[in-house]
C-alpha cells in the first residue's frame, strides 16, 4: 500500500456560499474515500468594490459553511479584495512555509469554489503525484481533465488550474517568478478601477521570461514558471468531479456553454497508479510538446489589449513596444477587418511622445493600405488629448477627406 497521503488542502472561495457547499461536501467524501491524512483551510476573498452589507453577509455565509462541513479547518478571511492571484499566493504560503514544521507534505492541494470533486478526485491525485517518485518533473497535477481533445491514454496536458495539487520543489523553484508576477499585481492594487491584472505589464515580463502569454491570470504565468523550470503538468483524460461555475468573474452561461463544459461528462472510477504510469511513461514528451506549442504561441488579441491598457495608463513607450513587436510579428493586421488596438494606439503614443512627423508616416503607409481614416482619426484624438486643438482640426479633415474619398 505505501506511506498514506498527507496534503494541505486549501479552498479558495470568494462570496458564493452556494456553490461552496457544494465544493465542501464533494471535498468530504473524496477525503473520506482517499483515505488520506490532511490538514485543511478556508482562504475566503472578498468582492471586488464596496464591503457593503451583501457582500460582508456573502462572505460569512461562506465561513459559516465551510465550519459546519469541515470543524477541524482553519480560516483565513480578507478585509478587502485580494483577488484570485493574490489569494492562491498566501495558500501556498501556508501549506509550504507556515505549516512546514507540521506538514512534512511533498505537495498541496488547491480547491476553487465552483469545482466539486468527487468520490475518485484525489485517489487520482495521490497517484498522479506520485508519478515524482518514478523520476518524473512533475510541477502540478490535477484531476479535473483538459477541456480541448489533446487526451492521450489515462493523462491529458493540464488546462485551467482547478482541482489540482502542486508540489513543494516546484513551488520552491517557480517562487521567484511567481514573487516578481505578484508584485505587478501588489503593486496595482492602489487606485486600481477593475479587478483584473494589468496586461501590458504582464506582457512584458512573460516576454522577459521567453514566453507568449495566452492571458494575464495566475494560471498562464504559473504553468509558465512551471515550464521554465522544467516541470510537466499532468492532469487526468477525464474529469473526476463536476464544474459548476456557470456564473463568475471569468464565466457566464454563454462561456460555460461555448467552452463545452455543459457537455463533459464525469468520470467516476479513477485509473489504476500502473495504467497512470504506463500513460505517463508513453506520453510525457507529448505533455511538454503541448506546453512548449502554449507558451510560444502569440495572441493577437492579447497584444491588442496590452497596447490599449499601456496607452490609457500613459505608457507610451511601453505601448509603443509593444506594438512594435506586434508589427514585426503579424504586419498591418487591420486589413484583416476592425483595426486591432497596437496600431491605432501605436500612432497615438507617438503622437503623444512629440513624434507627430513618424505619426504622420504611418498614418500615409496606412492611407495606402486603405486604412488612412483611422490613421488620421487616431493622431486627431492623440492631438486632442494634448490640447492640440489647431492641430487637431487639420487631422479632423483629413478624417472627413478620406470618408469622401471612399465613398
Amino acid at each position: 500500500m505505501g506511506e498514506p497521503l498527507f496534503l494541505p488542502i486549501a479552498v479558495i472561495s470568494c462570496n458564493r456560499p452556494a456553490y461552496l457547499a457544494q465544493t465542501l461536501s464533494g471535498l468530504r467524501a473524496a477525503i473520506v474515500e482517499a483515505d488520506i491524512n490532511y490538514a485543511i483551510g478556508l482562504f475566503q476573498d472578498m468582492q471586488f468594490g464596496e464591503n457593503n452589507a451583501l457582500s460582508l453577509k456573502l462572505s460569512k455565509d461562506c465561513v459559516d459553511v465551510f465550519n459546519f462541513i469541515f470543524p477541524e479547518g482553519e480560516v483565513y478571511e480578507a478585509s478587502s479584495n485580494l483577488g484570485t492571484a493574490l489569494n492562491y499566493a498566501r495558500a501556498e504560503e501556508w501549506a509550504f512555509q507556515e505549516r512546514v514544521e507540521k506538514f512534512h507534505n511533498t505537495a498541496a492541494f488547491f480547491l476553487e469554489d465552483d469545482f466539486v470533486p468527487n468520490k475518485s478526485t484525489l485517489i487520482c491525485i495521490d497517484r498522479l503525484l506520485k508519478l515524482e517518485k518514478n523520476g518524473f518533473p512533475i510541477g502540478a497535477v490535477s484531476a479535473a481533465g483538459h477541456i480541448q481533445d489533446l487526451q492521450a491514454g489515462v493523462i491529458s496536458p493540464m488546462g485551467q488550474l482547478w482541482a489540482y495539487a502542486l508540489t513543494k520543489k516546484a513551488y520552491i523553484k517557480t517562487q521567484a517568478k511567481m514573487l516578481s508576477y505578484r508584485d505587478i499585481l501588489i503593486k496595482y492594487q492602489a487606485g486600481r478601477i477593475n479587478q483584473y491584472p494589468p496586461l501590458d505589464q504582464c506582457l512584458e515580463l512573460a516576454i522577459e521570461w521567453g514566453f507568449e502569454p495566452q492571458a494575464a491570470g495566475c494560471d498562464s504565468f504559473l504553468a509558465m514558471a512551471l515550464h521554465s523550470e522544467g516541470f510537466i503538468q499532468v492532469a487526468t483524460k477525464g474529469v473526476f468531479g463536476k464544474y459548476i461555475g456557470v456564473v463568475g468573474e471569468s464565466f457566464n452561461h454563454d462561456i460555460f456553454k461555448d467552452l463545452g463544459w455543459n457537455q463533459r461528462e464525469e468520470e467516476k472510477l479513477a485509473a489504476s497508479s500502473n495504467e497512470i504510469l504506463d500513460s505517463c511513461k508513453k506520453y510525457h514528451l507529448m505533455l511538454r510538446k503541448h506546453q512548449e506549442d502554449q507558451f510560444f504561441k502569440s495572441h493577437l488579441e492579447f497584444y491588442s489589449d496590452s497596447c490599449k491598457e499601456a496607452y490609457v495608463a500613459g505608457r507610451f513607450n511601453i505601448c509603443k513596444k509593444i506594438a512594435e513587436r506586434a508589427l514585426l510579428k503579424w504586419g498591418s493586421c487591420s486589413c484583416r477587418g476592425n483595426p486591432f488596438y497596437f496600431e491605432r494606439h501605436y500612432i497615438k503614443s507617438i503622437t503623444r511622445m512629440g513624434q507627430q512627423h513618424e505619426a504622420c508616416k504611418l498614418a500615409k503607409q496606412a492611407e495606402e493600405a486603405n486604412l488612412g481614416t483611422w490613421g488620421y482619426w487616431a493622431i486627431a484624438v492623440a492631438l486632442e488629448d494634448d490640447c492640440s486643438w489647431t492641430e487637431a482640426a487639420e487631422y479632423w479633415q483629413l478624417v472627413n477627406n478620406c470618408k469622401t474619398n471612399n465613398s
